[in-house]
């Protein structure tokens, strides 16, 4: 676990360093995000080389088979591309591997890269505190899910990232195009086309208690819900999940307990945030509880299909948090509950790694660099 605490402390030494420039040399930004375009880089330096040299971490080797399988020849690719669920994701592979490389590890390196490049993309632009929001994605854990394991998924999720303006201005059909570009890579990024239309408005509206109200139901009426769901999957590559559901434990509750703060303090809060009526606060507040709806729902039917899609969602929770602080508290008030957050966030990735992998904690194999954490 030294590699990953080794992040952490990267990315908070790093990124408070940036912040004092900052305030020492009384710059601005028109985002006012607290630091400056080449500290924004500079805190994703480390997590990302150590997220794009891995050899090993759950489904990375199949990753690594897969690259290394598809072929140069565009007839072929393409034929693969006639049955393929995910041609998005075929493309993208055969893009970097005719145009740019055909190592394996260059190709992790240049997703873990594009994806890293959605994250300074949002929390840049749309964070009060970039630091702040960098620090929580990681101490979240959201790397290990996304970055290095599922990473296709993630993909997904950082096209939607760099296309986020469509979500904030309400260009609709825009968004669509892009949900349907990252739904050819995975399948699941299907949510945003109706996640959308749900999240606009202020936070609470009738959308967002409908959504709360169905996901109740759905809990309710579990194996309802499981029919209509398994009809809607057929044709898709999650075909026939829905019969593991009853071997399925659902997601792990300590996700939704975390996805379940912002959701707490922005409903706590709720007369302070409706006064100060900001438009990216109040989409924010409304992802953040959808995030926790789909989140709770997966804890009553399938951690492998529910549990995968709050991730499309959660990774603004980040941007959220620090926008709820200072828009919600007074200064020292949300000082207070700033480093609260930390904490818990902190308690919450040593209960990950802990528990995620056993006694033997979580590993981290590189080759490359000549470290393996698990023996």
């Amino acid at each position: 676990m030294v590699v990953y605490w080794s992040m952490f402390f990267y990315v908070f030494i790093i990124g408070y360093i940036g912040k004092a420039f900052v305030k020492n040399k009384n710059i601005k930004n028109k985002y006012n995000n607290g630091t400056t375009l080449f500290f924004a880089v500079a805190i994703l330096i480390l997590p990302v080389l150590f997220i794009g040299l891995r050899t090993n971490y759950v489904d990375t080797k199949a990753y690594i088979s897969g690259f290394n399988e598809i072929s140069r020849n565009f007839s072929e690719v393409y034929n693969a591309l006639s049955t393929s669920k995910c041609p998005g994701w075929l493309i993208y592979e055969w893009i970097i591997k005719f145009f740019i490389t055909d190592n394996a590890n260059a190709f992790l390196m240049i997703t873990a890269i594009i994806q890293a490049g959605a994250l300074l993309k949002v929390y840049y632009k749309y964070s009060s505190d970039y630091t702040y929001s960098v620090l929580l994605f990681f101490l979240s854990m959201s790397f290990a899910m996304g970055m290095m394991n599922g990473i296709r998924q993630f993909l997904a999720v950082a096209i939607i990232m760099y296309f986020s303006d469509y979500i904030f201005d309400g260009k609709y059909i825009k968004f669509i195009v892009v949900v349907l570009i990252a739904y050819s890579i995975h399948s699941t990024a299907i949510i945003w086309a109706v996640g959308v239309f749900i999240i606009q408005g202020k936070p609470w509206n009738a959308r967002v208690i409908v959504c709360i109200l169905l996901a109740v139901l759905a809990i309710l009426f579990v194996d309802q819900f499981t029919n209509l769901l398994d009809e809607g999957l057929e044709t898709t590559s999650y075909s026939g999940y829905t019969q593991q559901f009853s071997t399925d434990d659902g997601s792990n509750p300590m996700h939704t307990a975390v996805y379940a703060m912002p959701v707490a303090i922005a409903f706590w809060k709720r007369k302070r945030i409706a006064e100060v009526d900001n438009k990216n606060l109040n989409i924010m507040i409304n992802i953040s509880v959808l995030t926790f709806a789909i989140s709770l729902l997966a804890n009553f039917t399938s951690g492998i299909l529910i549990g995968r899609m709050p991730i499309y969602f959660g990774v603004f929770n980040y941007a959220l948090l620090p926008l709820l602080f200072d828009n919600a508290f007074d200064k020292k008030d949300g000082s207070i509950i700033k480093f609260l957050c930390v904490a818990g966030y902190v308690c919450y990735a040593l209960y990950y790694m802990n528990n995620a992998w056993g006694s033997k904690g979580m590993p981290y194999i590189s080759t490359i660099l000549g470290i393996n954490t698990w023996h």
